[in-house]
């Protein structure tokens, strides 16, 4: 198409915005074409496209041509806006391209601005344009202003849908110049295909071929012919979707076979395969017709075309080892082509996406037989690509690993991983993410196995330093992976106690990216219960040395606060408690560190609340800590902020360091935000739905706190009854309003959060029982979740959990029966344990009401308890019920629990 390219750049710089939104209707050539007008409206005379790219338009049938571009180097801010707009659009990227929002541009010339909106409105659907009409920019009297009109107008036809409608808008476009007039008409039907809208679409797609057929200047001929046939092939679409596959067939095949490859090479090699598929669905008997669709060669020696959408297709789609075998084979077409051709990066990317079909073959074939050398080659790919996000991606299940992972495998995993020195590192990584997908999958029994794959990590760790490059991460990414397998599979961390250590001082003492320092610190708290006493010791004081380093004033909290949670494990303080040194070292430490940060105050009190911070004597020390608890009991009391009832519970929890005033503030606190439920605003203050971790500490803590403060039990006591006064006259007030529960949000939310709904009533029980009132709170309770059906899910759930010794008056077969799946699950742990303390006759009535709970709601796990208990006398007398044979047929539905359930409904056991 180069010739009368002028004019055709004239029409482009004039509809300059209108095209970027319609950008994918133009073919190569005229894609550069406009690029060179984009660049001048945008540039100036300043810019030419040369100064921005050495490009190439490689020669081609119409509509098949190619082009090249490779960007140069460029200085101006606006040459380099537009180099990368270009650049997207070569792509086909529709993602926004950064830009100098505050860089002066010349009024004369488009700015970067409008050339965004206008890529945004033509990635936009049909109801997108009203969410973003406020921060478009539309310049009046434009063919985009038309095209955006036409857009809202069609939007609207839904609701206003008429003929007439339609015409105005076709009028609409059709006043701009063509071919831009045709092709905003297309994209209209196009938008309304989207939308489900396919009648509609059709009257836009034959408005847009009717304009297409009228006469137009000779330089766009041949983008006509290319229009004719794109319209001509929706057309059909819309045919297929409104009349039926031979409607369109009849109107679509006589097309096809009226057209010369020569001539109309786009066109039947776009609508070809549309018209075979149409032929086939209509045929009155099954069978295919002639098959001549047309193929094309892509470009055989470019990388580019060579692309593994086919692979992944046939992968994705596999659902027998047939289709995983057609998969192979197109991925294995695909590898030795792009080696052939000598690639490195694309060969990579493929041997990785071919390692995870084959791995999901194996796990659809499990049941079949077992592959090994299969999973040999897989493994093979994946270490060979090099992707270390692509391993870890991977979705392991346990029978696979159990199936194929032992010590041959990790042999030859860990000896690929080695063999070449210039690809080690990006290899071990893969071999990494491997090891710890294993170790997650691993049986209990393997503990050997999961001993030399952790070590194997724990060594990596050790011998790597810590890179800011995610790429060279490799002793990063190591010790995350020793953390996630030593909180997921716990029983593993006993057996690398030797090794873990090197690997986590050299993670604290390292200087490289904090990230890593971080890991280290939250690797030391999973793994210290279980290290020997020394070698824990050893742990701490490199956190305690790493902490010495850092700057309390400066210091990154991202690496403070996962070291000073290390300080306060359970295992530290063990060792504290023997080593008067040590622990004076740790409590000072946690002091320097939060004394110097105001906004760590709360979390300071947190941390130290298991320590006698009566014993801090010194100063200025302890008048620093006095300004610590003054400023958190200034935080508690403002209740309208979201941290009041963080510093409510630190003042609790550490009483001794607050103090009688303290304590005092933070009832005060609770009883002025429980007063909030009670404004005429219906609005209550930040702090009061989360008041129940308050009510849980007092439940727990009272006579700590009144022997912290020195005050008698009974006076402390009398305080909290005021407070459980207010709490009773909260529940009857969430009748009446149960937003009370909810958390903030604008508007306010009128519905409660259940779990803030669950929480009030445990932490309202929890504080009751503990002043001997549980009654007062559970008629409040009844009341609450029989007068609003809102809260009586979670008040159920919260009574059902809630049992503990001299509680059982809630342990009813009635209240059991009136439970849903969740309610009556989450709470049978604690319903079992309790029929120990119930007498013969409420124990079996309990036991009936549970059987019949687990009959109706099963099958789940927990029914074998419930079995167990129930008896085989009990069951047998319920076999020939309806209910015992529906819950028999879903459990032999059930392929997990079909052989853990299925003894205990058949077996004859001794009855009770």
């Amino acid at each position: 198409m180069s010739e009368n390219s002028e004019a055709r750049t004239q029409h482009f710089e004039t509809h300059c915005l209108a095209w970027a939104a319609l950008r994918h209707f133009l073919s190569a050539g005229l894609l550069r074409e406009f690029s060179h007008a984009l660049v001048r409206v945008v540039g100036g005379d300043q810019v030419k496209l040369d100064q921005l790219f050495e490009e190439e338009l490689i020669a081609g049938t119409d509509g098949l041509e190619s082009w090249a571009v490779r960007p140069r180097e460029v200085e101006t801010p606006v040459e380099r806006y537009l180099q990368s707009r270009i650049r997207y659009l070569v792509w086909e990227n529709d993602g926004e391209v950064f830009y100098e929002r505050n860089q002066p541009h010349p009024a004369e010339f488009i700015s970067p601005a409008n050339v965004e909106d206008a890529i945004r409105v033509g990635q936009s659907d049909l109801f997108a344009l009203e969410q973003i009409a406020v921060r478009l920019k539309v310049p009046p009297g434009t063919s985009f202003e038309t095209l955006v009109a036409a857009i809202g107008k069609a939007g609207r036809l839904r609701e206003t849908y008429s003929e007439r409608a339609i015409s105005e808008i076709v009028e609409l476009c059709n006043a701009i110049d063509m071919p831009l007039a045709a092709v905003m008409t297309k994209h209209l039907g196009d938008l309304c295909v989207d939308a489900d809208e396919w009648e509609i679409a059709a009257q836009f797609y034959q408005a847009s071929s009717s304009r297409l057929s009228q006469e137009v200047a000779k330089e766009w001929s041949k983008f006509i012919e290319l229009l004719n046939g794109i319209v001509t092939q929706s057309i059909a679409s819309a045919f297929r979707a409104t009349k039926g596959p031979a409607f369109a067939a009849s109107y679509l095949a006589p097309k096809i076979r009226g057209s010369a490859l020569s001539k109309s090479t786009l066109f039947v090699l776009n609508a070809s395969f549309d018209s075979f598929v149409a032929e086939s669905l209509s045929a009155e008997a099954f069978q295919f017709p002639l098959d001549r669709r047309a193929s094309l060669l892509n470009e055989p020696l470019l990388l580019q075309a060579r692309n593994s959408s086919s692979a992944l297709e046939a992968s994705v789609e596999a659902s027998d080892q047939r289709g995983f075998e057609t998969a192979r084979e197109r991925f294995w077409g695909l590898l030795r082509r792009q080696i052939a051709l000598g690639s490195a990066n694309e060969t990579r990317g493929t041997q990785a996406h071919y390692a995870n079909s084959v791995f999901l073959s194996l796990e659809k074939a499990f049941d079949r037989e077992v592959l090994r050398e299969l999973f040999i080659m897989a493994l093979r790919l994946l270490v060979q690509s090099g992707q270390r996000d692509a391993a870890r991606r991977i979705p392991w299940s346990e029978r696979l690993v159990r199936a194929y992972v032992d010590e041959e495998i990790v042999t030859q995993l860990l000896s690929q991983a080695n063999a070449l020195e210039a690809s080690r590192e990006e290899r071990l990584s893969v071999a990494v993410e491997l090891l710890r997908g294993w170790c997650l999958k691993l049986a209990a029994e393997q503990s050997e196995l999961a001993k030399r794959m952790l070590s194997f990590i724990a060594k990596l760790t050790a011998s790597h330093e810590s890179s800011s490059s995610n790429r060279r991460g490799l002793g990063g990414r190591s010790i995350v992976a020793l953390r996630e397998i030593a909180e997921q599979r716990p029983e593993f961390r006993a057996t690398i106690g030797v090794d873990i250590v090197p690997a986590i001082l050299t993670k604290l003492g390292d200087k490289g990216a904090w990230t890593d320092i971080a890991e280290g610190c939250k690797a030391a708290a999973r793994y210290l219960d279980v290290l020997a006493p020394l070698d824990a010791r050893r742990v701490v004081v490199a956190v305690l040395d790493l902490l010495d380093r850092a700057d309390p004033e400066n210091a990154a909290w991202v690496i403070v606060q996962p070291a000073i949670d290390v300080l306060v494990e359970p295992s530290a303080q063990r060792l504290a408690k023997q080593d008067k040194e040590l622990d004076a070292r740790i409590v000072s430490t946690i002091l320097r560190f939060g004394l110097n940060q105001e906004t760590e105050y709360t979390r300071l009190l947190y941390y130290l609340y298991r320590f006698d911070l009566r014993s801090v004597y010194e100063e200025p020390t302890r008048r620093q800590l006095t300004e610590v608890v003054k400023a958190v009991r200034t935080q508690a009391l403002r209740i309208t902020a979201s941290n009041a009832i963080d510093g409510v519970c630190a003042l609790l929890l550490a009483s001794s360091a607050a103090g009688p005033d303290g304590v005092k503030d933070a009832l005060k606190a609770l009883e002025e935000a429980l007063k909030t439920a009670f404004g005429e605003s219906r609005r209550v203050a930040l702090a009061f739905p989360y008041a129940y971790h308050a009510f849980n500490i007092l439940a727990q803590r009272q006579e700590q706190i009144a022997a912290d403060i020195s005050i008698d039990l009974k006076e402390l006591r009398l305080s909290l009854h005021s407070l459980l006064d207010q709490i009773v006259a909260v529940w009857s007030q969430a009748v009446r309003n149960p937003g009370i529960f909810a958390q903030f949000s604008l508007p306010p939310r009128t519905t409660p959060d259940p779990v803030i709904v669950h929480n009030w009533a445990f932490g309202s029980m929890a504080l009751a029982q503990s002043l001997s009132e549980k009654s007062r709170v559970l008629e409040a309770l009844d009341y609450a979740a029989k007068q609003q059906p809102l809260l009586s899910e979670s008040i159920a759930l919260a009574r059902a959990v809630r049992l503990g010794p001299g509680e059982w008056e809630g342990l009813t077969p009635a209240a059991i029966g009136s439970d849903n799946a969740r309610n009556f699950y989450s709470a049978l742990g604690q319903r079992l344990v309790s029929l120990q303390y119930l007498d013969s006759v409420a124990r079996e009535a309990v036991i009936d009401a549970l059987l019949a709970q687990s009959l109706r709601l099963g099958p789940d796990g927990l029914d074998a308890a419930v079995l167990m208990v129930a008896g085989n006398q009990r069951l047998a007398g319920l076999r020939g019920t309806p209910e015992y044979q529906n819950y028999l047929k879903r459990v032999e539905n059930n392929r997990n629990l079909r052989l853990a359930l299925m003894p205990l409904l058949s077996a004859e056991r001794p009855s009770d």
